[in-house]
């Protein structure tokens, strides 16, 4: 990667790291791996698809990990939120407790594929809202 490439306020970036999370979010469940550790790539999944929307205005995001606020933060800028994006709120538990052992409830397969479900709406969404940014 040049150092072009990497720029903390590229829509490009922060959307190339949502497919990634996504990506990594919905494999099947390989070995040793928890639903929650999925579920947390979900989760920042929609997190950086909602964030490039933020950059791609050139507003100021709040350095939190609270889909619900930050979704909350863009209708407040006159973004129209479909119900389904505001379903992202859900996804907000597995940024932090999905983390530490002990700190969450168990996560089980449904609970996982709601969450891609919800993520990969997020960042189709985020797409159709950023898609005149220049590759």
């Amino acid at each position: 990667m040049s150092s072009d490439d990497a720029n903390p306020t590229s829509v490009r970036e922060w959307m190339d790291d949502a497919r990634s999370d996504l990506a990594l979010a919905s494999i099947p469940l390989p070995r040793h791996v928890r639903f929650a550790a999925l579920c947390f790539h979900a989760q920042q999944a929609a997190e950086k698809a909602v964030k490039a929307i933020y950059i791609k205005n050139g507003w100021i995001f709040p350095f939190v990990h609270d889909l619900g606020a930050l979704v909350t933060g863009l209708s407040d800028h006159g973004v129209m939120i479909p119900p389904e994006i505001r379903q992202s709120a859900l996804l907000t538990r597995h940024a932090i407790r999905t983390r530490y052992s002990g700190m969450g409830d168990s996560v089980a397969e449904e609970d996982w594929r709601k969450a891609v479900r919800i993520a990969e709406d997020v960042v189709r969404w985020a797409e159709a809202q950023v898609d005149n940014e220049p590759a």
